[in-house]
């Protein structure tokens, strides 16, 4: 009997054990998850700017384009 109420004593103790083992590594989840997000935001950021940049040079060659056309098409 003394060894069954051992175990059972045991038992919730390694649970408590456990669930506090689980939370530490879902806080250190948390914290790892907040500082992706960050790179992530940045990497958005970037990257938008980067689209806005080549969005800018087309629309530059393209005028380019045009004018070099409308200019030889107006010679003949």
């Amino acid at each position: 009997l003394g060894m069954a109420a051992d175990a059972l004593v045991e038992s919730p103790g390694e649970m408590v054990n456990s669930i506090e083992k689980n939370v530490m590594n879902a806080a250190d989840y948390v914290e790892h998850a907040k500082e992706e997000t960050k790179k992530a935001v940045k990497y958005q950021s970037k990257a938008r700017r980067k689209k806005w940049i080549i969005l800018m040079i087309v629309f530059v060659l393209l005028a380019v384009l045009a004018v070099i056309i409308g200019l030889s098409v107006g010679i003949r």
